[in-house]
């Protein structure tokens, strides 16, 4: 979940690295002593740390995280999507943040079981939960989907069908809902 904090950290650590290293090479040029220059403008890096880098978060979480619309899967440009999107996805909706994203996207349902199969296969010996306790069938009418789905603005009908693929031993994976009625699917992602 941290992986979220490992941008912002690196942009401000590189911010004030040369900000000190600029004031401490052109000292000299001001009349000013190199070292207490140094010594100042490391003291002020130190103390400028934490909200720098509140602010550079909340600057980079714009371009990062909310709401975005895609036409395809190659459009995405996110390895994190990349791994619970099926290839033929087509105009995609995902809401991101930073432990995970949710999804909307047009889909047939032969190619959405041959994706959720194909994961089974490649990584179900991965997985935290057996392929037979699984969800695949009639969505549960108390489980996570209808707070995700409420909170985005979407909506299944009664002619939905759900699909889990293998769950990381961390929680990792995704539940998959396919609405037969209008040839959607909406996933919630999870990774840490």
């Amino acid at each position: 979940m941290f992986w979220a904090a490992v941008l912002p950290f690196q942009i401000t650590v590189v911010l004030l690295f040369s900000l000190v290293m600029i004031a401490t090479v052109f000292a000299p040029r001001m009349m000013w002593n190199r070292m207490a220059v140094f010594g100042s403008s490391l003291g002020f890096a130190m103390l400028a740390f934490i909200p720098c880098f509140i602010i550079v978060g909340m600057i980079v979480d714009q371009f990062r995280f909310g709401e975005f619309h895609h036409a395809t899967y190659a459009d995405v440009g996110d390895f994190r999507i990349y791994r619970y999107l099926p290839l033929s996805a087509k105009k995609i909706t995902l809401h991101k943040f930073a432990s995970g994203h949710n999804a909307k996207y047009s889909i047939a349902e032969t190619e959405l079981a041959t994706y959720v199969d194909d994961a089974w296969e490649k990584y179900g010996h991965h997985s935290s939960i057996p392929r037979k306790k699984a969800k695949r069938g009639e969505p549960d009418q108390f489980s996570s989907s209808k707070i995700f789905l409420k909170q985005n603005g979407w909506s299944l009908s009664v002619d939905s069908v759900v699909y889990e693929i293998p769950y990381a031993a961390n929680g990792a994976g995704a539940t998959y809902y396919y609405d037969r009625a209008t040839g959607t699917a909406y996933h919630e992602g999870g990774y840490w």
